[in-house]
This record gives C-alpha cells, structure tokens and sequence, in this order.
C-alpha cells in the first residue's frame, strides 16, 4: 500500500497542495500542511485511515490523527469521535478507528493536526460504516442506597465522544447523562425509582447504547427509607395543623392514616419535614379518638410513628349561662367545626346525651337552637364531648317562659280529662273511665292507673264527674230505666270509693260542686220529667258530711245559670253564664251557705275553662282552656288574661303545679310553663 503512494505523490504535490491551512509560499510554513483523509478500508471491525503529511512547519505537532462524526459535516476534536496519536507523525501517517461506528450510518472524517496553539483540520471525506468492535464497559458504580438527584458512574473504553451516539435506560426509564471525559459517563438516575415503584430493594436493568452497541447490567438496588424523628405529643385544635420532622422525607406522594382517615395523595417536597391538618374536611366517626395512631406509607412500606398528636379538649369560657330564648351562642375555643354524630356532643350530669341543636359551628363558638330541646330541669349542669374527651362544665339556668321536660317511657294520652287535683308531689286525673296518678318528685314522672270508675254503664249524659280538693265526685244521672243511679266518692288520701247513695231527694244531679270543711256541697239541682227527659233545675243546696256519713239540706241558693266553679280554701269563684243578657260573669262567696256575689263581667271566652282545680302561683290562679292554652285569674284585682302564643298550644290537658311552673302531660312530653318569666 505505501508503494502506492509513492508513485503517484509527485503529480499529487504538482497540482494542489489543497487540505493545507495557512498556506503562504512567499513566508516560512508556520503550520503544518497535510492531505484530506483517506478512507483506505472499510469492514465490520472499523476503518483504516492515512493521510499524507507535505511539511510539518515550524511550530511542534503533539497529537495527529482522524475526527469522524455522523452529525457535523466538518467534524471537531472537541465534540467528535476520533483516533490518534501522540507526538510527530512521519511523511504518511494511518489509524485504525474501531469504535463508535455504526452499520450503514454514513460519516465523515476528516484529518487533523494538533499544536501547542492550534488544531489543523483537512476537508472531510464521506463514507458508509460497515461497523465496528464497540465499546468495553470496565465499571460501574451505583450508590449505596437510592435517593433524590444521584447518578451511575460508568467507567470504560472506546466510548464515544459523540452524545448522540448514546442511549441509556434504566428499566424502562430514559435517563439523562453526561461524560465526563473520553472514558467516563455520568448518568443520572430516573426520579421515577422513588415516586413510580414500591419496597426497600428492587432489582433494576442498566441498558447503554452505543452507536448501535449494547451492555445491560441487573443490580439489586437499596432504596433510602424515611428517618422519622421522635418528636413530644403535639397538643392541637381541631383546626391546627401537625409537623413530622425527620430527614429523607422528600420520597414522592406518601399515604397517611389515622383513625379511619387514608389520605394517600400527600405530596412533600420538603427534604427534614411535612405537615398536614388532621381533620381539614373530615367527619369523625364513632369509634375515632383524640390520640391516634400515625401511620406513614413510604414506597408501599408502613411506618407506624405511634402517637403523634391528641386533640385538645375544648374549653366553654363561661361557667354559668342563662337561656332566655330558643337560640343561644355558646362560647368557648377547639369546639369541632363539622356535623358529624361524635362532634360537639352535649352531655348532662349523669353521663345523659342532652339533644342541642347546633345551626353553626365556629372554632370559638356555637349557635344552639333549642325550639326542640328536651330538658332535665330548669338549672342543670353539660359539657361538650369530641370523641371522647369531655370541656369543663358549665351551669345552666333555663329561663325560657316554656318548655319540654325529658319524659323517657312516657306514654300517656287522655283526651277527656274530667277533673284534676294535686297534693304536693302527687297529681291526680279522672276520665270517664279511670283515674290516673302522676308522680313528680322526679323526672322521668311515674304515671299508673290507680282506678276504674265504679257503675261506669249508668253514668250517662249529665252525669256527675267532677274533682273538689280532696275527692273525686261520680255518679248520679238517671239510667236508660229511669232509674237514678247512686253518688260515689273517691278519696285520694286513702285511694278508695265510698257509695253515698242515691242523691237526695229526687235529684239526678246537680249543677256545682265544691269542699267545704264539713264535707261536699252540692248546689243547683237538676231534675228530669217523668215522661220526657226535659231538665229541670232548681235551687237546691245539700251538704254531704264526710265525718257523719250523711246529708244535711242547706238554704236554697240563687238561681245564676251553669257555670265553671273552682275553690281555693274557703274562698269559692264561679264563672256563670247570664242567660238574661248573655254575659259571663264573675261571682264570689265564702260560707258554704252565702249567696255568689257579683264580681265583675269578664271575657265571654271564658266559659271554655275546664279545671275544677286551678293552680296557683304567687297569688294568680291558672286554668286549662279549650279556647286558650293558659288563662290566668289575678286573686288582687280579679282580672282574667289569656297566657298563649307558647311553643306549644297544651290546652285540654291535665295540667299540675311544680315549684313556679306548670307542667302539662300530653302524649309523651312534659310541657313546662312559668307564667313570671313571660
């Protein structure tokens, strides 16, 4: 091959100097001038290249040899794959380039030169590679463990200067990379090993490219777990945040669970800490608590951090309040802000869930509606729960005019109450069939039938069904026969029945009935025609003695019309219905045997009342109505009012007296009214 050039070198140097920088034939050569590269074989191994050397100048060469590249037409040392030689080279110098070649891939080469000062390149030359031997891998050094922002050294031979020969994968992961120099790549690994896979160790694949040449290498991997650190139970609000702090942190989206809460889409990006509200938009449930378990999920591995933090119990900021209204705002701090049934419970004294409702919540403050409120009394004590952990206690006096009283169990429906009494704790109610007893000396009150009207199929139409202080009065009326039927008498202080016999004279009833201290008056007779039931009322008053058994006519007593009578003590009212002027009016009398004197007209509507036995408070009376739900009679100055526009409309109810309030049975509620509060 070198005879070859030879013989043709004269007529080379004859025509051209060309491939030559710097040419100045009238100054000495500075620089050295060669011809373009020759591409003398090309094989699968690679390709061989001379080129011929014209003058080496005057400056020193240090390094000759061939650039090639497949991107850039006039390629560089600086960026390019190339092979050389250190030193001077002769007249002709050839290399064999057998790395970083690929099959088919056109290039091109061009020759250079390189001095102290300067690199000397000739024209490029094209050609076709066929291949070449590829590169050697001699190392490869992987982290100690796998965490943020780390990279592969890989170390080798002949691997190419050129980027765009590479291609690196680990897994199925594109990497980026860098060289560091003619034998070292720096390759970066994926951020997808820590925020794409799961586990403490994974077995990965390296694959590198080079210019159409492979390495693969599977490595078992050992990931960088969390380090947590150990930090005092955080003492928080419901709507106050945690910090965890510890290093390596900033693995990717980490799951989080406690109590029966998964958040699973936790983004950190801060390396020594994250942070998080515990109950931002969440709902306690029943079996959650205040100091839970913290459960961190890193790659699919659990961390249990233990207790973390406990909620605070909250804190009610008064000691005493007044409810005045059905709407109330309790203050405070850490009261929950959701809905949920473990939140913001209120609990009684005995242990008791009292049934607040709550229209809002505020991390200082409720708003309480009470229009439905159930109470235990009128003073009692609560404290506020979330889940499980109990505020300071708070005194509470109800103020409200009326409201409903716990009454668990209570089942009691009487729609035709006939008459009431009340000795101390005790209240009693008669209907057409039974009488009732009501205990109230504490709540939930005790109700039990106590008794069953004697002779019940002979009480008809005018019959007598009425209550004095001490006695329920039955009886009377005359039956489908004609026959008149007898009186009885029921005491409440020894819970019997007496018979009293048939009425007096001829008498099937009579029209007013009251206690005196002797015994029952009856007054203002009624009588029926032999041959027609037309009544017939007549004057007639009639002691019965409870002390001798018997009856005892008294004087006849003025003719004032029906009425609605009640006694206190010896002090008797009668509210009578004038059918000469259709007036209600108010009458007065004291002795069993005085006259009614008139009092004063009074409200037509009046004659509605239908309590034999008032109640009475601080000197005013109180009446059940059908038309009013209360009316009130002031003993001072003998004026009636209407008591109404309650919550509840109790009337025609047996109504009873505890303390300053009257309480009302109705179905199964307790209806409590104080008239002072109005």
């Amino acid at each position: 091959m070198k005879s070859f050039w030879i013989l043709v070198l004269p007529v080379i140097l004859f025509f051209s100097l060309s491939g030559c920088e710097s040419q100045e034939a009238l100054e000495p050569i500075k620089h050295p001038r060669f011809g373009v590269a020759l591409v003398q074989e090309v094989s699968e191994k690679g390709v061989q290249f001379g080129a011929n050397v014209f003058e080496i100048g005057s400056q020193e060469v240090i390094e000759y040899g061939f650039v090639y590249s497949k991107n850039n037409i006039n390629p560089k040392t600086t960026m390019d794959d190339m092979v050389s030689v250190k030193g001077r080279p002769g007249d002709y110098f050839e290399l064999f380039a057998n790395h970083s070649l690929q099959v088919g891939q056109k290039y091109y080469v061009a020759a250079f030169m390189k001095t102290e000062d300067l690199v000397i390149y000739s024209k490029s030359e094209e050609f076709v590679s066929q291949g070449s031997d590829g590169f050697l891998i001699t190392s490869v050094e992987w982290p100690e463990k796998i965490y943020k922002f780390q990279s592969l050294t890989i170390k080798g031979q002949r691997l190419s200067r050129s980027l765009s020969n590479y291609q690196v994968k680990i897994d199925q992961y594109n990497v980026s990379f860098s060289l560091l120099d003619s034998n070292t790549l720096i390759v970066d690994l994926p951020s997808q090993l820590l925020t794409e896979t799961t586990g403490k160790e994974k077995e990965v694949e390296l694959n590198l490219q080079v210019a159409g040449k492979s390495f693969t290498q599977k490595k078992i991997v050992t990931f960088q777990e969390p380090v947590f650190e150990k930090l005092p139970l955080q003492l928080i609000n419901f709507d106050q945040e945690v910090v965890i702090k510890g290093d390596f942190l900033d693995l990717g989206q980490i799951g989080l669970k406690y109590n029966s809460i998964l958040r699973s889409s936790l983004s950190i990006s801060n390396k020594n800490e994250f942070r998080f509200f515990p109950y931002k938009d969440y709902v306690m449930g029943e079996h959650d608590v205040l100091d839970p378990d913290v459960i961190v999920t890193v790659r699919g591995v659990e961390y249990n951090l233990g207790k973390v933090f406990k909620i605070k119990p909250t804190q009610l900021l008064d000691s005493e309040i007044v409810f005045k209204n059905n709407r109330f705002v309790l203050r405070g701090s850490n009261f929950s802000t959701r809905s949920g049934p473990e939140d913001n419970q209120f609990i009684g004294e005995t242990g008791e869930r009292l049934n607040f409702v709550v229209e809002k919540a505020y991390p200082d403050s409720l708003i309480i509606n009470l229009q439905s409120m159930e109470y235990s009394g009128r003073d009692f004590s609560f404290q506020v729960k979330n889940f499980g952990s109990l505020s300071n206690s708070v005194k509470v006096k109800v103020e409200i005019p009326g409201i409903r009283l716990k009454s668990s169990g209570l089942q009691h429906y009487i729609e035709d109450i006939r008459g009431i009494i009340q000795q101390g704790d005790f209240g009693y109610a008669i209907t057409s069939k039974y009488i009732f007893q009501y205990d109230f000396s504490s709540l939930p009150i005790q109700i039990q039938q106590i008794s069953t009207l004697p002779s019940y199929s002979s009480i008809y139409g005018h019959s007598i069904i009425s209550a004095t202080e001490s006695y329920f009065v039955v009886g009377g009326g005359i039956s489908l026969d004609r026959s008149s039927s007898p009186v009885y008498l029921y005491s409440i202080e020894n819970k019997q029945w007496e018979n009293l016999s048939l009425l007096p004279t001829s008498n099937s009833s009579f029209s007013r009935i009251y206690e005196v201290n002797d015994g029952i008056v009856f007054e203002g007779g009624i009588t029926y025609s032999e041959n027609s039931s037309e009544r017939i009322d007549n004057n007639e008053r009639w002691l019965y003695s409870i002390r001798e058994k018997k009856w005892k006519q008294l004087a006849s007593t003025q003719t004032i019309g029906s009425s609605t009578l009640f006694s206190l003590g010896q002090q008797h009212f009668g509210i009578f219905y004038n059918e000469m002027n259709g007036n209600r009016e108010l009458y007065q009398k004291t002795g069993m045997e005085d006259s009614w004197q008139f009092v004063k007209k009074v409200d037509v509507s009046l004659g509605g009342i239908i309590q034999d036995n008032p109640m009475v408070i601080d000197n005013k009376v109180y009446f059940s109505s059908i038309y009013h739900p209360i009316v009130e009679f002031d003993l001072m100055t003998k004026n009636f009012r209407n008591i109404g526009n309650m919550s509840a409309e109790p009337h025609n109810y047996p109504m009873f007296r505890k303390g300053k309030s009257l309480w009302f049975i109705f179905g199964n509620s307790i209806y409590d009214f104080r008239p002072d509060l109005l």
